[in-house]
């Protein structure tokens, strides 16, 4: 047979699988039967016409306007091969096989409640319990994860730490007979602008219910039996990062929380005390931060003596101490009367603050070890604002 004989009958032989596809739709997905076939009769077409190989043309196309015939399904088409898809049946004769796989369909959250309808007690629970889990470990993954629910990857390395803890912990699942309780992680959250990080829990409960009034059949149902928020994480110690980068701090109007500025409506409080997410990832910061316009007159709220002086244009500022305790205000010009030494009183003018870009006033407290300013870090940090 020469080669082009053998082009001609391959032709016509794809005709035939047109036909078959077309004589199949009754017991498959009309939707993708109809672009099987589409895609077989658009790509076979010009191979056809070349042998002079008749294809019969399909009655429906969904890809709209691309050559003669084409056109957009109707809306009642479609209605129509939906309603003929739910007409189609699988029927289990075995019973316990159905019971098995409607098992599956309860486990994997597309049912919520199963009855089985069992007059005569032939039904092995436990046995259709394990040939359940049985085809779900072939079929399904024993843990999931939906990353469009995720804020980031990070997120989702921490839920599934947090689950590995848990089930080390013996936290995650319960069993007793023919009940099984879950705790379900959901997603997290930051709270108190990024102090505090939670995470959400929801739990599910499938029991085996009893058995129904009407004829003793066995009834099963799944059932949320309560949710939350669990506290992971709290700010406060500067050794303790947090397990996920802290979301952006929310500015806030400073209001004279401490009387930093004559004016009570001055200053925006843009950084907080503690642990703050930065491009880098998360950082300690051990003091706050408000914003104001430079050259804003700052006032001391402490009393003590000025033990640091530092002029260095946008990086100056002033260390006060009161015992074993300092104050640190940065990002300030001295006032030039000012010297190490001096005594100040609440309500000193300290300087004013510094240009540099970002004008701000950085205010801390520390508790150095014995009160030697030289060794203030963020470990011996305190939160500043009331």
């Amino acid at each position: 047979m020469d080669k082009e004989r053998k082009v001609e009958e391959f032709a016509s032989r794809l005709g035939d699988l047109l036909q078959e596809i077309t004589e199949l739709t009754s017991m498959c997905d009309n939707s993708v039967a109809r672009r099987v076939r589409n895609h077989l009769y658009k790509n076979t077409l010009p191979l056809a016409k070349e042998f002079d190989v008749e294809l019969q043309q399909p009655l429906r196309y969904c890809d709209g306007p691309g050559g003669p015939g084409d056109r957009v399904l109707s809306t009642n088409e479609v209605l129509d091969e939906f309603q003929a898809d739910d007409r189609r049946r699988s029927v289990f004769i075995d019973p316990e096989e159905s019971a098995a796989v409607n098992l599956v369909d309860l486990f994997s959250g597309r049912l919520t409640t199963i009855e089985f309808r069992d007059p005569n007690d032939i039904l092995d629970v436990s046995k259709i319990v394990t040939s359940a889990l049985k085809i779900m470990r072939e079929e399904y993954p024993v843990v999931t994860i939906n990353y469009s629910l995720a804020k980031n990857k990070e997120e989702i390395l921490y839920l599934l730490r947090s689950l590995v803890t848990e089930i080390e912990n013996g936290e995650g699942l319960t069993l007793r007979e023919n009940c099984s309780r879950n705790k379900e992680l959901l997603g997290t959250r930051w709270t108190n602008n990024g102090r505090t990080l939670e995470r959400g829990y929801v739990i599910k409960e499938t029991c085996q219910i009893g058995r129904d009034r009407c004829c003793g059949n066995p009834k099963w149902e799944t059932r949320e039996i309560g949710a939350g928020w669990d506290v992971v994480w709290q700010d406060g110690n500067a050794s303790t990062p947090p397990p996920m980068t802290p979301d952006p701090f929310q500015r806030e109007p400073w209001n004279n929380r401490r009387p930093f500025f004559d004016d009570p409506s001055s200053g925006t409080l843009t950084s907080d005390w503690g642990w703050r997410g930065l491009q880098n990832g998360s950082d300690f910061h051990g003091g706050i931060d408000i914003a104001v316009p430079s050259g804003t007159v700052v006032q001391s709220v402490n009393s003590g003596e000025i033990v640091r002086i530092r002029n260095d244009g946008h990086n100056s500022g002033i260390v006060i101490q009161d015992g074993n305790t300092t104050y640190t205000y940065w990002h300030i010009i001295p006032d030039a009367s000012l010297n190490e030494g001096d005594t100040v009183s609440v309500g000193m003018q300290l300087g004013t603050v510094a240009q540099g870009g970002a004008e701000h006033l950085h205010y801390a407290e520390h508790e150095p070890p014995n009160g030697n300013p030289d060794a203030r870090n963020d470990s011996n940090s305190r939160n500043p604002i009331p």
